[in-house]
């Protein structure tokens, strides 16, 4: 299961506010004192199922009137077919979408929460005979004897009303003499409700044990240059970042280090090897750099050696600002490896000694963590951020009435005012290097760099050499193709690579003539009509199948109305198996009828498994921002739907059964190639 909302009510700074728990990284900016670390301080306390310290709720002045209740909701949704089945032994049914909310009101009784269930009160939905059914089928609870003891019937209790007692005709309703009176009928018992025992059993042993582990990474030690063997073994608090580095090396059991033998030399010899090879690809600023570690008697010692070091070192030598990072990588690296099924770790400004490309390269172990476990950190400076994400992003602002947060801190107007409230809340001005990597990549707008992004991400874990490389490659949306021309011409100023990719829409076609003209020595533009013969306008939503587009609108709005019905493929009016328009505009021309109700048609397309209903050669589209339709001046949100979009291709396997690229992913892959070489130029 996942994280999804986390709401606050009269707690620390925040009145009344909630915030948008991204399915892998969320990064949560703002001032000093705007309350990131009281948030992170929330979810840690909701995990450890602790009580809150008394002054956690909100204090207000008497002019305000009467301090309100705190209250936070934590919602989770996302269940996994494991999650699912753990509770099922209960008999409850859960469904992957289901939304559930825990409810924690005033600072105490940590262990005793509301739970709600898509709104619904969960103990109501539930009836004693679930949690009995799981008792009777071997679960382990904590409560069992009590159970047992409050559910037991007398031996004496009498045939309840109703069922046939012995001896009497197995119709349901026990025999009745011939020309008896039938007697009225009396009204259904009320269900019984779950007793307190039943509750209990029910949280400790269906709900707790299937929640996230919640951690926050606790301050890391520096690196010793001499630690005892024994010490070392037995888990001494202080060497807890040399025992994650020989741990990542892989010496699982460290008590084989105290025995003086060949044995130990090499299971050294190898850790250090292996260790120095994380570094090399994660710390880039020296691609040299060297770990060794040296047993000497019941000592460990550890040495470094670098670029500008003539031999090996004590690490003492080295910044703190690196001693640190070595720290982080190590303990990041191992959740990377051992990470339970679900958990969520939280970061409070990791990294903030690092130089500028330390903390880039600490952004790509949490980017590669989050694909693993949910990351929640806070950061103030501006290479902590993934800028490929914007998504991610989260702003706290203190407000007179309370802490508020801005969920979507990105815009779709022009480029620099789209981050400005990411600019506002780090502190920098227009003429910082925010926006800028070694190489750039400029798009129209947030939803092409959502996809690119994504999908890049997907192609390099898969090892296509096509994939963009993120790690140096910043993808930047202007807000519209008439800001890409300046955008680029910043980027060149600067003496960057940088690349302009345009929608495959005919209006384009000036503002790349212009940008040549404009811009001569810079590489070729990029224009998506290029790629493809279609007559019609599209954009880069049109390259993804045309289903799984639709997938994820009827996902999106489903979840907003309850009168939506969804847009199926035979409504798109293909001729030939062809649409004769891009996919966006024919949504926008549907999407009033469906939200109300009101399609003739709405049966699904039926699509294969590698996509033959999808015409090869026809692609698509994308404008970044919300668009407006029709008369009735309806949105069609397309951050969110695009949201969908990424978590659907997430769902299913890259490569089809005949061992190809599905065609969504070799269509990105061909531009990104493009792009990859033009950059290069």
């Amino acid at each position: 299961m996942k994280l999804t909302r986390l709401e606050l009510k009269n707690y620390r700074s925040f009145a009344d506010a909630f915030l948008l728990v991204d399915p892998h990284a969320t990064v949560l900016m703002g001032p000093n004192d705007s309350g990131k670390t009281w948030l992170l301080q929330a979810l840690t306390v909701f995990g450890a199922r602790q009580n809150f310290p008394n002054d956690a709720v909100r204090h207000v002045p008497p002019a305000e009137g009467p301090p309100g209740k705190m209250e936070l909701r934590f919602e989770f949704s996302s269940f996994d077919d494991e999650e699912i089945a753990h509770i099922g032994r209960f008999g409850f049914e859960l469904n992957p979408e289901d939304r559930l909310t825990f409810v924690r009101t005033g600072p105490r009784n940590g262990d005793k929460p509301e739970l709600l269930l898509n709104g619904e009160v969960l103990r109501e939905l539930l009836r004693p005979m679930q949690v009995r059914a799981a008792e009777a089928d071997g679960a382990q609870h904590g409560a069992g004897e009590e159970l047992e003891a409050a559910t037991a019937q007398p031996e004496d209790t009498e045939v309840a009303t109703g069922q046939a007692a012995e001896g009497e005709v197995a119709t349901g309703q026990g025999a009745e003499a011939p020309g008896a009176a039938v007697p009225p009928s009396e009204p259904s018992p009320e269900p019984a409700r779950v007793s307190d025992v039943e509750w209990a059993v029910f949280l400790s042993d269906a709900l707790f044990p299937i929640l996230p582990r919640i951690e926050l990474l606790p301050d890391l030690k520096p690196l010793p240059f001499e630690v005892n063997l024994s010490q070392l073994a037995a888990d001494e608090p202080k060497l807890e970042t040399a025992r994650r580095l020989l741990q990542l090396g892989g010496v699982e059991d460290l008590s084989v280090l105290i025995q003086d033998t060949p044995d130990r030399d090499e299971l050294l010899e190898h850790a250090s090897l292996e260790i120095t090879k994380k570094l090399r690809q994660y710390w880039t600023q020296d691609t040299e750099i060297e770990l060794m570690a040296r047993p000497s008697g019941d000592k460990l010692r550890f040495h470094l050696l670098g670029r500008g070091y003539p031999a090996f070192t004590r690490p003492q030598w080295h910044s703190a600002a690196f001693l640190e990072y070595l720290g982080i990588m190590a303990a990041l690296l191992l959740r990377l490896s051992g990470a339970p099924r679900t958990s969520i770790l939280l970061l409070d400004e990791p990294g903030v000694r690092l130089h500028p490309r330390a903390q880039r390269d600490l952004v790509q172990i949490l980017q590669g963590l989050s694909q693993h476990a949910q990351i929640i950190y806070t950061a103030h400076y501006p290479y902590l951020i993934d800028r490929n994400f914007p998504g991610q992003l989260r702003i706290l602002e203190p407000k007179p009435g309370g802490t508020q947060i801005n969920n979507k801190p990105y815009h779709a107007t022009a480029n620099l005012v789209a981050w400005e409230p990411i600019r506002t809340a780090l502190g920098l001005t227009v003429g910082d290097s925010l926006l800028f990597d070694e190489h750039n990549v400029i798009v129209e707008g947030v939803t092409d760099q959502m996809l690119l992004c994504a999908i890049s991400q997907e192609l390099s874990q898969l090892g296509d050499p096509r994939a963009l490389d993120l790690n140096f490659t910043a993808v930047l949306p202007a807000g519209g193709y008439s800001n890409e021309e300046a955008l680029a011409e910043r980027a060149i100023a600067n003496e960057l690579s940088v690349v302009a990719v345009f929608d495959g829409e005919k209006a384009r076609k000036d503002a790349i003539d212009s940008y040549k003209r404009r811009l001569p020595d810079a590489p070729e533009p990029i224009w998506l009509r290029d790629f493809y013969n279609v007559k019609y306008d599209f954009c880069i939503e049109d390259m993804l199948h045309t289903q799984i587009f639709l997938d994820a609108v009827n996902n999106h709005y489903q979840t907003l109305s309850g009168t939506y019905a969804p847009i199926g493929a035979d409504l798109l009016g293909k001729k030939k198996g062809k649409r004769r328009q891009s996919i966006v505009k024919l949504v926008e021309e549907l999407l009033p009828k469906a939200l109300a109700g009101d399609l003739e048609s709405t049966a699904p397309a039926q699509e294969d498994s590698d996509h033959q209903a999808n015409n090869a050669n026809e692609p698509g589209s994308d404008q970044a921002e919300v668009a407006e339709l029709d008369e009735s001046n309806l949105e069609l949100a397309k951050v969110e739907v695009v949201k969908e979009v990424i978590a659907l291709l997430r769902e299913r396997q890259i490569v089809t059964s005949k061992g190809e690229l599905r065609r969504e992913y070799e269509r990105f892959a061909n531009v990104s190639s493009v792009i990859r070489q033009r950059l290069e130029q």
